[in-house]
């Protein structure tokens, strides 16, 4: 694997945004010592390396949840250090852009917009904690503080605008760059020959919408599927899941697929039905479909939903 390719994965991510974290920690730490006495450095020194052998901890082990406890561990080294910057305005605020930069930017709009109203709260709590005191938020802090807000509703548009872009350039596009399926758009292309051509033999069509039971494992459970599926067998990529057009497939023999899968290589859900004629389109087939994989998403006894055909 080369250079891009180890970074535009998930555990290249994963060392990047350690390597950020320890940049900006070991910029932090410096400024403060530049600014401590010898207990003061001492406490410094104590929380850097705690947030850092925690981090380090979390990149290392599989922990259930990682992102979100490296994230926490973020937003509580960000407010002890605006809590103790003894400067006014403090510059450690440019910290809550740069973890809202970063969420936006990697997880986009959902995870910003949280991000964000978390960041608004710590700065809501610190400004209180620091109100009366000598250093307390001034004219110049409050300039920092809207510059800020003013930068993180502008990196909101553009993350929107690039969301917008993204969508119309798959759209456009008959393969996902992601994952290596056939696009959803070309998925519709293909059910346009694909159902008619079925009813006339009149042979079964089973559709299949399958979900990752883990965040951000969607590329390798396409890479599973598509070292089992036959040459006949379409698979596609639909929102954040993957569509499989099944052809001369029986409900069966369906299950019998997704079971072995499931066993041999990594968990997931599924919403599963059969197609006798072309009387339902694709698109109406897939909205059911996504209805019903959400009676089987986190229950792993009942892993697949079987969504009946509806009468005509």
């Amino acid at each position: 694997m080369n250079l891009p390719n180890r970074i535009a994965s998930e555990h290249g991510l994963a060392w990047v945004r350690t390597a950020a974290r320890l940049l900006f920690a070991g910029l932090v730490l410096s400024y403060f010592l530049m600014y401590s006495n010898a207990q003061s450095a001492i406490t410094s020194h104590l929380l850097f390396w705690g947030y850092i052998i925690a981090q380090g901890v979390l990149l290392i082990r599989a922990v259930p949840g990682r992102e979100n406890l490296a994230m926490l561990l973020d937003a509580i080294a960000i407010t002890f250090a605006v809590a103790l910057d003894p400067s006014t305005p403090p510059p450690t605020l440019a910290l809550f852009l740069i973890s809202v930069i970063s969420a936006g930017m990697l997880r986009g709009l959902g995870r910003f917009f949280l991000i964000l109203l978390a960041n608004t709260a710590l700065i809501a709590v610190l400004i209180a904690l620091r109100h009366g005191k000598p250093t307390a938020f001034e004219s110049s802090s409050a300039f920092l503080l809207a510059t800020i807000a003013a930068c993180a509703v502008y990196l909101g548009v553009l993350i929107y605008r690039n969301k917008i872009l993204t969508r119309l350039a798959q759209e456009a596009t008959w393969k996902d760059p992601e994952t290596g399926l056939i696009s959803h758009h070309a998925l519709v292309a293909t059910a346009g020959w694909l159902l008619p051509l079925h009813d006339r033999l009149a042979a079964n069509l089973t559709v299949v919408l399958i979900s990752p039971a883990q965040a951000g494992t969607l590329t390798q459970l396409a890479d599973n599927l598509a070292q089992r599926l036959r040459k006949s067998d379409i698979a596609a990529r639909y929102e954040d899941v993957i569509a499989l057009l099944l052809p001369c497939t029986t409900l069966t023999a369906a299950e019998n697929l997704l079971s072995d899968v499931r066993e041999s290589t990594q968990p997931f859900y599924a919403s599963i039905t059969t197609l006798t004629n072309d009387q339902h389109g694709l698109e109406e087939t897939l909205v059911r479909l996504e209805h019903h994989l959400g009676r089987a998403v986190g229950n792993a006894e009942h892993w697949l939903a079987h969504a009946p055909v509806q009468s005509a």
